[in-house]
C-alpha cells in the first residue's frame, strides 16, 4: 500500500501538460496516495489557464483535468494551516499559498512533492520537512 504525500500544483499540472518532468510527476502519482489543500484546485486552474492562453492546451481538456483532480488527490480544507503558513511565509520570505503545502506536510508528517525549484531551495533546510523534488526524483 502506498504511503501518503502532499503534492502541489507544480506536480498536478505536469500530469496533463507535456514537460520534461511530466513522467516523473506521473510516477509520483503512482507511488503515493496524494493529499493536497483545496487551494490546489485554484492554483492548478490558474496554471492551466496560462497553457490554454498560450495555445498549448485545449480549454475542454484543461477543464476535464481540473474536474478530475479531486479523484486523484484527496483534498482537505486549509484554514487550520494558515497560521503556520503565514509564520513560514514571513520567516522564509515566500508566498503564503506555497507555504500552505509546507504547513500541510509538516502537520501531517508527510513528504511534500514539488516541481517548484524556488520553493525547494527556500525550504530545503527546514527541520521536520521531507521534501521530494521532481528535479531530483529517483524512479
Amino acid at each position: 500500500m502506498p504511503s501518503s504525500a502532499i503534492c502541489d500544483a507544480s506536480v498536478a499540472v505536469r500530469w496533463l501538460v507535456d514537460d520534461p518532468l511530466s513522467a516523473v510527476a506521473i510516477d509520483a502519482r503512482r507511488q503515493y496516495d496524494l493529499i493536497g489543500p483545496w487551494l490546489l484546485l485554484s492554483e492548478t486552474a490558474n496554471a492551466l489557464r496560462d497553457h490554454v492562453k498560450a495555445g498549448s492546451l485545449p480549454v475542454d481538456l484543461a477543464r476535464r483535468h481540473l474536474m478530475g483532480l479531486p479523484r486523484q488527490v484527496e483534498m482537505h480544507a486549509e484554514e487550520t494551516l494558515m497560521p503556520l503558513a503565514l509564520k513560514l511565509a514571513v520567516e522564509r520570505d515566500h508566498a503564503v499559498y506555497d507555504c500552505v503545502y509546507v504547513a500541510m506536510a509538516l502537520t501531517r508528517a508527510a513528504p511534500l512533492i514539488t516541481g517548484d525549484a524556488r520553493l525547494a531551495r527556500k525550504f530545503a533546510d527546514l527541520s521536520g520537512l521531507e521534501l521530494r523534488t521532481l528535479q531530483t526524483w529517483k524512479q
